[in-house]
């Protein structure tokens, strides 16, 4: 009897498989990307901000042109039958109300005006105020029930 013969091909052996493709880290790469389009975003709305352009409307918020003046009901300035009109003089600079040279409080401006009299007027003097101190007083002056003009 005789032996079968295995037949292998007695050549070299398969090349072994490909390595799997290695993949390439893009995460710090794509993370400083995206933070430095990021912060060129938000410097262009810095500056379109600061030109009077989009929601803010300019340095200090909607009002801050100079030339604007805003109006409310209480600048409604009806004359009396005979008296003449007293002016309160209130100037506000930044944060700081001021009345007769002396920095004072919103609603201590509202009651020393109001003590001027019935027909008094708030003449208020903006000078670079905070919009935060303009609303604190303009409200004083409502609830006082005074007039007042703003320039």
């Amino acid at each position: 009897m005789a032996k079968k013969n295995d037949h292998r091909p007695q050549g070299a052996p398969p090349p072994p498989p490909p390595p799997p493709p290695k993949k390439r880290r893009r995460g710090p790469r794509l993370v400083l990307t995206l933070l430095v389009i990021i912060i060129l975003l938000l410097v262009i709305l810095l500056m379109l901000s600061l030109a009077g352009y989009g929601p803010g409307a300019g340095l200090f918020g909607k009002d801050n042109d100079p030339g604007s003046s805003e109006t409310s009901q209480s600048e409604v300035i009806e004359e009396s039958s005979g008296e003449e009109t007293v002016y309160a003089e209130i100037k506000v600079s930044g944060g700081t109300v001021l009345m007769d040279g002396s920095e004072i409080s919103a609603a201590d401006a509202a009651e020393a005006a109001k003590k001027l009299g019935s027909d008094v007027v708030v003449r208020i003097t903006d000078d670079s105020a905070t919009q935060n101190t303009m609303e604190e007083l303009k409200s004083a002056l409502d609830a006082a029930g005074l007039p007042y003009t703003i320039e």
